[in-house]
Parts: structure tokens; sequence; C-alpha cells
């Protein structure tokens, strides 16, 4: 199955692989998402209002599962590429109540141009901070590196003060906006963590430095490398791998979303070589990483048999590596599963989290949760905007 930003280029090539019925039917339930999705976009900037949101897309999107949402769709082939949205970066099969929504999440984005359509940030997502390091020293903001946070400052009272740093120095302000997980910052502000959070990532991360593009059999040449790769056959597929993973096994067949960045923007390796990143699911938190990259490389080889003799390097991060590295409790991408339990009103508050007034959260754990959008952090800075801002009398 091909999509495209073109949704009638995506019914078009639909129809010509598999049928008529199967072409309408997805044109249907794109209609009906994105209409949805054009009345969900203004929430994202918006306070948590679960009312509002089900005026805006309705329970089935809230509450139901992927699958459900995709139920008119004759051919199962059809419905999976749509199905591995809602799972991805989740613990989750694609039977599972509210994986729709994460799903509908993916289709809130504008940033390529198009309403829903992915794009890749020329020169890598660090050129994404790069531009906001630059605008906020523009600002006036000072931006220090390498320098860990012990702990935020609190007054006997229970006010933030500031920051302590691991080497002892304090640094005070009258507001403290926290861009770690729920549970991290918790630690950071002697809190209990929110009751119940479920924040294991079932992420194996494997980027590969290859020496050349591989051709797929189904699809040679350079084309197919330019947009995202899903590996992923049946429903059975992605529910069985989601099984495995809660089961404390690595999954015996992961299925995977893949991006070779290089295939549009060659600043980002050497002249002839390539990077490609691959998102395998589900594995348990203490997965032995080296090893399902292993199983997922060779899962990528059933379609495109080539790729593990381009394979000259490769980095891998599991959860337990993305949290050494990054910081991220459980390597949960989202900081927390966005899930029935842990959406709008049932993400923590950006204001006074933990009890602690001053104090605010400003990461992927707040309301609307992940992916790269920056919405909880324009949440959290309008909060303190309005907080530090005195009252007309």
């Amino acid at each position: 199955v091909v999509t495209w930003s073109s949704r009638d280029r995506t019914r078009e090539g639909i129809e010509r692989d598999f049928s008529r019925e199967d072409a309408d039917a997805y044109a249907a339930f794109a209609e009906r998402w994105e209409r949805a999705a054009e009345r969900a976009r203004p929430l994202m900037s918006e306070p948590p209002d679960r009312e509002r949101w089900l005026e805006a897309v309705g329970p089935g999107i809230l509450e139901s599962s992927v699958a459900d949402e995709l139920r008119d769709i004759p051919s199962e082939q059809v419905r999976v590429p749509f199905a591995v949205q809602g799972l991805i970066g989740t613990l989750a099969g694609p039977e599972d109540p509210g994986t729709a929504f994460v799903g509908f999440y993916h289709d809130l984005g504008e940033a390529a141009g198009v309403p829903g359509a992915w794009g890749y940030a020329r020169g890598g997502m660090g050129a994404v901070t790069g531009a906001l390091r630059s605008a906020a020293e523009a600002a006036g903001a000072r931006v220090r590196l390498q320098t860990p946070v012990a702990s935020v400052l609190q007054s006997d009272s229970g006010e933030s003060l500031g920051v302590v740093l691991e080497d002892g120095e304090e640094v005070r302000a009258r507001a403290v906006l926290l861009n770690s997980d729920p549970v991290r910052s918790a630690a950071l502000a002697g809190v209990e963590a929110p009751a119940g959070w479920r924040q294991a990532g079932p992420v194996v991360k494997v980027m590969v430095l290859l020496d050349g593009l591989p051709d797929f059999p189904s699809w040679p040449g350079p084309e197919p490398w330019r947009g995202a790769i899903d590996i992923g056959f049946t429903l059975g597929d992605l529910t069985a791998a989601a099984d495995d993973a809660r089961a404390g096994r690595p999954a015996a067949a992961p299925w995977i979303e893949a991006a070779c960045q290089t295939a549009t923007d060659d600043t980002l390796a050497p002249h002839g070589k390539h990077v490609l990143s691959m998102f395998c699911q589900c594995f348990p938190v203490d997965v032995d990483a080296e090893a399902a990259a292993d199983t997922a490389i060779a899962r990528f080889a059933e379609v495109c048999p080539e790729l593990p003799d381009r394979v000259v390097d490769r980095i891998v991060l599991g959860p337990r590596q993305l949290e050494e590295r990054f910081g991220i409790t459980g390597g949960h991408i989202f900081h927390g599963e966005m899930l029935p339990g842990q959406l709008i009103e049932e993400r923590p508050d950006r204001r006074r989290f933990g009890g602690i007034e001053g104090l605010y959260l400003a990461g992927s754990g707040a309301h609307p949760g992940g992916a790269v959008t920056g919405a909880p952090g324009l949440l959290a800075a309008r909060a303190v905007i309005e907080d530090l801002t005195p009252q007309a009398p």
C-alpha cells in the first residue's frame, strides 16, 4: 500500500492495486478524519477540555480502537499501514481502546504544508532545537548546557524558588518550567509520581549508516526511500508484537516504521552514504537492545534483502538506553501512554505540578501530549505569563 500527501493519489493507487470498494472506504475514512482534525487543531493550543474534544472528534476517535475506525475498509492489507499510526510509541495492539486517538493525533500536524503530512527538518532535528535556542537568545534568554539539575528549590511553605544544580549552585527564579517527563519531574520536585502513570516505552530505535540505498524488489529505485516505510503485514502481526512485550518477551516479529532522511537531505551523511532510522516495536523495557536490533534488521530484510549487506555502522537505543541518554523515564517518547486514563485532563496539570506553587510541567507528559508539536510548552508558557502578570484592579 502506498500513501501520498495527496488523498486523491492514494485513492487512485488503492483502487488500482486492490479494489474500488477499498478505495471508496479509504476515501470516506480519510475525509471523516480530516474534517474532525480541522475541528480539533485549534484545541491543541487550548487548556484541556474533554467535552470540547468529544464535540470536535466524537467518542469513536477519542476512545475506540484504530481497528474499529478502519473496519469499513474491506482488505486487511489496506488497513494495516493506517493501523500502525495508532500504535506509534504505544504499548498496544490495533484492537485496544484509545489507539484510534493515537493515530488521529498524528494527523493533526501542518508543519509540512499539507494537513496531516509528515516532514523532515532540514539539517536534522537538532536544527529545530537550534532555531528555538537562537530565538530564545535573541529575546534575552541565557542557555546553559551540560548543567544537570539536582532538584527544585522550594520554600518552607512549598513554593518553587528555582532549581539546585548538581554542583550545588542555586538558580533562583519566579517560575520553574520542567520539560522532563512526569516521573522524573516528580523526583526533581521531591513529590510522588502521578499515581498509576504508565510510562514503559515499547520502542527500540535503530539508526544505521548505509553505504548506499538498497533496492526493494517490489519497488526498485530511490523513490520509496523518500517517505516513511512501514513493515507489518497483518493486524495479527501488530497484535502479536504487543502481546509479546506485555508478557515480557521481545517481539518475535516486530513491526517497523522507518525513515531515510538522507534520501531528501544529503547534509546528514557523508557523500554516498545514507542514514536509515528505524522505529521498532514492541519490546519490554529491559530488552537486550542489540539483539532486538538484529531481529528488526532481519525483519526489514524480508522486504529489502539487500539491506543487511549495506549496513556499515549502527546505533541502537532501547528503552533503557533512551532513558540513560535523554533522561526519559522508561524511554517512552510521549512521556507516558496517550491512551484512556492518560488523556486531556487526565494528564498532569501544567500548573502547580506536584502541588508546588510556581512549578509548571511543559513537556510531553502534560496536555495535549507527545510528538513534535510544542503545544505543552506553549500552554505552560501562557500559564506562567498569566500567573505573573499583575491583575488590573
